[in-house]
């Protein structure tokens, strides 16, 4: 990330005795520091140069633009202040030492522009742009659409904020609206940032457009009793157009009541606090209908379709519907409301809608079981989420899978607690599969076929072609070998779990997983 003389003087005046002198470009324009050499005169626009004082040429070439860090005052200063733009540290320090002070600080910002690269990578989520600018910048951040509505809030670190102006999904408080609109109806044509009092705070704003140039909101940063520093305004500057960049992917995130369903849960899944005034909407919309969480997952890494877009056509096709980028994948809550047929159903609608786009989309998806409270989001994410894990491994060919399909499944591997299932064998069931290896009668397949048919000797015989009395002694001699009365329940469920946690792994291992 480039940055202006500004900044680094800002950062460097932290550290070192150091003042700033001549012509200043305002723009971010400046690459990481070079060292000056002795024999180099040149000093070029757009560059950040390092040097001591009796290391500069007596008759240097200066472009406006340039900026040179001097450590110790040159003989020639005036003429170098009158060109460029001079941070000076007066002080005897250790070229090297300074050198790298610099390059922290390109790493610092460097640091925020890669964490914003990576959600524009996914989604472009104007929370998360705010909440990441606020922690590098020192400032707590307000993003407010053109109808002052509080579309995302970021406060900063240490949470000094001297009082909230309110939180995502609240109007503007009428006072500090007021402000706004007293500032020459908020000036909302002007592009470069903007100096306002808000809420009796010094704060910074700026405004906010659309592709069309239009006026699509603003954000503004108060003080908080931190002064702003003469960089802030660049920064400031860049985020506003990180944030229209936002919009233009997302032009939904500005929709106030939407986005905040979505932050809201966001919040449930990701198992964040939850703000106040999140919990008031979550009362006012519980119960009215009923969801089921859709995990969508693109099939190829290296898919070209934004995670964006994907959950705008969720929205699109089903109304009333919330879908965010989460974990690089699609979370959608589809409100089931228009899905019901007339027995209460709602799948064969679901489907009709959901399978044209995974074909398209070259996605796969899972889908929870149907829920009303939405405080139970994050539990029917993990179910979508475990469906797509089974689907994939038994289902591999096919794009859609009902958490309902597995449920056995999860809980027969959960049981084993991650060991072999051959340690819960019994010592009779050992003997059952001695038997068995020195046998052409499997005893264990005839159990298998016994209890799956619940242990009904007609339809069993029927299935193994075997004579009713020929099972009837043949159960006789496994239940001896077991040592156990298979009427009892207990044993018989455990045998089950087994000859199920059995039946997986032989799945698995045809599958190749």
């Amino acid at each position: 990330m480039k940055l202006n003389a500004d900044i680094i003087f800002d950062k460097l005046k932290e550290q070192y005795p150091a003042e700033m002198y001549g012509i200043k470009e305002t723009a971010l324009a400046l690459s990481r520091p070079e060292f000056h050499m002795d024999d180099d005169t040149r000093f070029l626009a757009g560059h950040l140069y390092l040097a001591t004082a009796e290391h500069l040429p007596s008759r240097p070439y200066l472009e406006k633009g340039a900026v040179l860090i001097c450590i110790g005052e040159p003989v020639r200063m005036k003429y170098y202040t009158d060109r460029i733009t001079l941070i000076l540290i007066r002080a005897r320090k250790d070229f090297f030492t300074v050198y790298h002070s610099v390059q922290k600080i390109y790493d610092y910002y460097e640091q925020w522009n890669e964490e914003l690269f990576q959600v524009f990578q996914q989604d472009a989520d104007i929370q998360r742009i705010t909440e990441l600018s606020a922690s590098y910048m020192g400032h707590s951040v307000w993003v407010l659409d053109s109808s002052f509505h509080i579309v995302s809030v970021g406060y900063k670190n240490n949470s000094g904020h001297i009082r909230s102006l309110g939180d995502a999904g609240d109007s503007l408080a009428p006072s500090d609206l007021a402000e706004f609109l007293n500032y020459g109806e908020m000036s909302t044509d002007i592009h470069d940032p903007l100096l306002l009092n808000i809420g009796g705070n010094q704060s910074l704003a700026v405004n906010l457009f659309d592709r069309s140039g239009q006026y699509a909101g603003c954000f503004f940063m108060p003080e908080d009793g931190q002064p702003f520093l003469p960089g802030d305004t660049a920064l400031a500057a860049y985020l506003g157009t990180l944030l229209e960049k936002s919009l233009a992917r997302n032009p939904s995130f500005f929709s106030s009541e939407q986005n905040t369903i979505r932050q809201i849960l966001r919040e449930i899944i990701e198992e964040r606090p939850i703000r106040p005034i999140h919990k008031s909407i979550l009362q006012a919309i519980q119960m009215k209908t009923r969801y089921v969480c859709v995990s969508a997952h693109i099939i190829s890494r290296y898919s070209q379709i934004p995670v964006s877009y994907i959950c705008s056509l969720f929205e699109k096709n089903f109304p009333g519907s919330a879908a965010f980028s989460h974990n690089q994948s699609v979370a959608a809550f589809i409100d089931l409301k228009t899905l019901y047929d007339k027995d209460g159903k709602y799948q064969d609608n679901l489907n009709a809608r959901l399978d044209p786009m995974l074909t398209t989309l070259k996605l796969y998806a899972g889908i929870s079981n149907d829920f009303s409270n939405l405080y139970d989001a994050r539990m029917h994410y993990l179910q979508a989420e475990i469906a797509v894990e089974n689907g994939q491994l038994t289902m591999g060919t096919s794009s859609r899978f009902y958490f309902s399909s597995f449920v056995l499944m999860e809980m027969i591997t959960n049981s084993t607690g991650g060991m072999p299932v051959e340690m819960f064998y019994s010592n009779g069931l050992k003997n059952l599969f001695r038997h068995d290896a020195h046998s052409p009668v499997s005893y264990f397949d005839t159990l298998k076929v016994f209890l799956e048919e619940n242990m009904n000797y007609t339809s069993t015989a029927e299935t193994l072609y075997i004579h009713r009395s020929t099972l009837v002694d043949r159960i006789s001699r496994i239940e001896k070998e077991l040592g156990i009365d298979l009427k009892d329940y207990n044993e018989r469920l455990h045998l089950q779990i087994i000859i199920k946690a059995l039946e997986l792994r032989e799945i698995l291992k045809k599958t190749g997983k």
